[in-house]
């Protein structure tokens, strides 16, 4: 449905358009981890793998096959966002593509109810201008103030229904321009709109509604501009970078700092190890003083002395006389 690219008055100044945006938030939580290194609550293991000892330090038993279940659900679950928060990321650029006028209904119209606009021809130019550079339909109607002012809660609610009683697509922009049926030369108390079908959004973003608003808004307090100088200035200083691509590289700040922190936090807090999965079931608990280690004299494989009575590789007795831990 259409909505609102921003509007103003001479008394209140412009406002912005009423797009849509949402934030969420999320508590913290311990997941399971594994790492090299010793860090806070972590229990040191040891298994074993290409014939040498390996240390790792988790704070869950690695060995239990139920908790490797979890870690993998932790490990899926941050990539999963962390695949959604990339993917909107695209969505914060501009990379507008023009609309195709032969679909829809394109003709321009401009409908002079409150008998403003002196100079219709350099409107209507500037209008083209502009629907050839984009696709996208700008139309303009001006009313009176008592009209609306007696049956509607404010011009947005009105210029909304003139949009959808008008058209039957989201591919135009209307402009409403109001002000009274009987001005006071000292202070004319006009008003306007802007209404846009929902699919201009990827090329009247916030940005480009802004600079437009902005001049329309200059223009009408301009007292040297008539109305329809004034939006015909509007659109002619938006068309020219109108379809023009870029990064808001401030709005993309939040969510790649967000998406480095998902990756961060699924390599560090998740133990999900597809690959170690077999060493991880025979892991054992190893206290932090056991850290010597010799060679099975029969088949040659590295061990940690005082854990076990057999090479964990070959099962052979080891030898009794070895070096005891401290």
């Amino acid at each position: 449905m259409p909505h609102s690219s921003g509007g103003g008055s001479h008394s209140g100044g412009s406002h912005g358009g009423s797009h849509h945006s949402s934030s969420h938030g999320s508590r913290g939580r311990s997941f399971n981890r594994v790492s090299n290194s010793k860090f806070p609550g972590a229990k040191r293991y040891l298994y074993y793998r290409n014939n040498a000892p390996v240390f790792i330090y988790s704070n869950y038993d690695i060995s239990d096959s139920k908790n490797r279940v979890s870690s993998f659900i932790s490990f899926f679950l941050y990539i999963v966002i962390l695949i959604l928060v990339l993917s909107f990321i695209p969505g914060l650029g501009h990379f507008p593509g023009k609309i195709d006028i032969s679909k829809y209904n394109s003709s321009i119209m401009i409908s002079d109810t409150a008998n403003v606009i002196d100079d219709e021809d350099t409107l209507i130019k500037s209008l083209l201008a502009f629907q050839d550079k984009t696709g996208i339909t700008p139309c303009i109607i001006t009313v009176q103030n008592e009209y609306w002012m007696n049956n509607y809660t404010d011009l947005e609610q009105y210029a909304y229904e003139l949009y959808v009683e008008a058209f039957d697509d989201e591919k135009h922009w209307l402009i409403v321009y109001s002000e009274p049926a009987n001005p006071n030369p000292d202070f004319n108390d006009w008003y306007w709109e802007g209404m846009q079908g929902d699919d201009t959004d990827k090329i009247l973003t916030y940005k480009e509604t802004g600079l437009f608003n902005n001049e329309l808004q200059k223009g009408l307090t301009n007292k040297n501009y008539s109305v329809g100088e004034a939006i015909s200035e509007a659109f002619d200083e938006l068309t020219p970078v109108a379809m023009k691509k870029y990064i808001p590289f401030r709005k993309m700040i939040y969510p790649l700092v967000f998406a480095g922190f998902l990756l961060f936090m699924a390599i560090r807090s998740s133990s999900f190890h597809p690959f170690k999965g077999k060493y991880f079931e025979k892991a054992v608990e190893c206290p932090e003083t056991f850290v010597d280690q010799e060679k099975c004299e029969y088949c040659g494989a590295i061990y940690v002395v005082g854990m076990s009575d057999v090479c964990p590789n070959c099962a052979a007795p080891l030898k009794t006389h070895e070096k005891n831990q401290t």
